[in-house]
């Protein structure tokens, strides 16, 4: 990240030159008006002025003494890429001095090489009253060029430091204007997307760290080609998680619609993903996402010395209080994005979720695919039960977050599928809950207990005391000690 010495080039450079210098926005705002300035033409704004014009300062000072002076910032207006010297008088009516300056004037460019942008006019001059000639203006010219260089340095430095983390709308917006890092926030109306790895935790605790990393490098590379080819903004990276802005820094009519577009595309990069995780023996992984749209505060928050483009509120906590209800590579949104996205999606299930802070259940929908322009879907997966020889024992307790929560109780897996299981419990089982199970694998170097984890979906109507169980993260060799039980097999024959 960017570093304090090295935000304040621009403003060191300023301040410390002998050189008076004045820049003016596009729209006529005076950005700069340094030390220097001040004290050779004796212009200064009122206390708590605030932000001025430069018309707002220096139009008490109009007149005909004055005319090179403003002219010469006029022509600067209409000559692009040329410097114009000149020597002028500017004589402060209110002390009733004039002094001679040795003035340039030009555009201010901002940008790397061959990519530079004008952001404004630029004014450097020194005063040559007691010299009584005119110094060399060349002097002037290499102070605006090397102006100009440490800006395109900055900006640079700004765009490749800041571009490694958020996306390019964020970047552009603080190399347009001074306030672009400023601290503060507005109030926008955002479609956050957040995403999560099902059962990383457990799945990194089986597989080195360096593994880890450079799997789950692979698929943030993967997720991010996607959130850029649809203009989202990734806001940041916790651990396998991504939380992603569409409205936000800019906001746009079709941002919860590209939201759900890019979500789709997403979970279709998994294929990908996952056939590069098979070449390397590595298990596949499945993501969750959750979609929310609401008004929230976005800008940059933090301090001084340390800050991050970010949003807050409680739409926030909704889309990721949404994704916690996902399955497999589930994608849910909520009403309000359903409402904004309209009939141009395709729609699965729909149920009510109670959630900690709400008096009434808030209603999410899964989404299965998107119309035109986008014409994205993701395939339904076949998950048919098979059901097992005999029941077999299970171990089971509720988890508070990722925290196994009270004792734990006995269960049957009656029904087993590649990705869920229809499981009879002791006592009657709330929908969404998350659980953790324990079971004997055979394998034929012996057998020993593992775990797994899983959510309850629904009642399984045939077994009484019956729930279908979502398997969230289960390793390959406990599936397949289940189905092997199914399919009448020995485990350790496999």
């Amino acid at each position: 990240m960017a570093s304090d010495k090295e935000l304040a080039i621009y403003k060191n450079i300023l301040e410390n030159m002998s050189d008076g210098v004045i820049t003016i926005s596009l729209d006529g705002s005076l950005v700069v008006y340094n030390n220097a300035a001040r004290q050779i033409l004796g212009v200064e704004p009122e206390e708590g002025a605030g932000d001025l014009t430069f018309d707002e300062l220096f139009g008490p000072h109009e007149s005909e003494e004055n005319e090179a002076f403003f002219d010469s910032i006029i022509k600067a207006t209409y000559s692009i890429n040329t410097v114009n010297n000149r020597l002028v008088d500017f004589h402060n009516v209110e002390q009733d001095r004039t002094a001679r300056l040795s003035m340039a004037t030009s555009f201010l460019q901002s940008g790397p090489e061959g990519e530079r942008e004008t952001i404004g006019v630029i004014a450097v001059f020194r005063d040559v009253t007691e010299l009584n000639e005119l110094q060399d203006s060349l002097s002037a010219l290499r102070e605006i060029e090397k102006l100009n260089d440490e800006l395109g340095k900055r900006n640079q430095f700004i765009r490749q430091a800041f571009g490694k983390y958020m996306s390019d709308e964020v970047v552009d917006k603080l190399l347009e204007s001074p306030e672009g890092m400023e601290m503060g926030g507005e109030v926008k109306k955002v479609t956050v997307v957040m995403t999560d790895i099902r059962g990383f935790t457990s799945l990194s605790e089986r597989i080195s760290p360096e593994v880890v990393l450079d799997m789950l490098n692979r698929y943030f590379e993967a997720m991010t080609e996607v959130i850029f080819k649809y203009n989202g903004t990734i806001n940041k990276f916790i651990g396998d998680a991504i939380m992603i802005l569409f409205g936000a820094p800019n906001e746009r009519e079709d941002d919860a619609q590209r939201a759900v577009a890019c979500s789709l595309e997403m979970q279709l990069a998994m294929g990908g993903v996952n056939e590069e995780n098979r070449k390397r023996n590595l298990p596949e992984l499945e993501m969750g996402i959750g979609i929310n749209t609401d008004k929230v505060v976005a800008g940059n928050m933090g301090s001084t010395r340390r800050s991050e483009y970010g949003v807050i509120g409680s739409g926030v906590n909704m889309a990721s209080r949404i994704e916690s209800l996902t399955t497999g590579g589930q994608i849910l949104i909520s009403s309000s994005t359903l409402e904004e996205v309209g009939e141009n999606v395709i729609v699965g299930a729909s149920f009510d979720a109670p959630f900690k802070g709400f008096e009434e259940t808030v209603q999410v929908h899964e989404i299965m695919g998107m119309g035109e322009p986008y014409n994205v879907s993701i395939p339904i997966v076949d998950d048919a039960m098979i059901p097992l020889l005999e029941p077999a024992p299970i171990l089971y307790s509720s988890l508070e977050g990722k925290i196994s929560a009270g004792d734990m109780n006995q269960g049957l897996i009656t029904m087993v599928s590649n990705r869920s299981a229809v499981i009879v419990f002791q006592q009657e089982m709330e929908n969404l809950a998350n659980l953790k199970f324990e079971i004997e694998v055979v394998s034929k170097h012996g057998s020993m207990k593992r775990s797994f984890y899983g959510k309850v979906m629904k009642n399984y109507e045939r077994d009484e005391g019956g729930f279908v169980v979502r398997f969230t993260a289960i390793a390959d060799d406990i599936k397949k000690n289940l189905m092997s039980l199914a399919l009448d097999q020995p485990p350790g024959d496999k």
